[in-house]
């Protein structure tokens, strides 16, 4: 048995990645730049950069907008 392979290239939108995971209830999508693996993203790396954000905005409290 064998499945389509899900993947998103280096000058996709973050939003648009997080759409396919999300929709296709994947828990990684792979980063292909010219038939190359070059990334993987998570939710993790999400969330990562969601707390990032809120740092880097003076929000001490990410967990706030929940």
């Amino acid at each position: 048995m064998t499945c389509d392979v899900i993947t998103v290239r280096p000058q996709d939108y973050l939003r648009d990645a997080a759409d396919l995971m999300y929709k296709n209830r994947i828990h990684r999508v792979f980063i292909v730049d010219d038939k190359k693996l070059v990334g993987v993203l998570s939710p993790f790396d999400f969330v990562r950069l969601y707390v990032r954000h809120c740092i880097i905005a003076g929000d001490r409290s990410p967990a706030r907008g929940f």
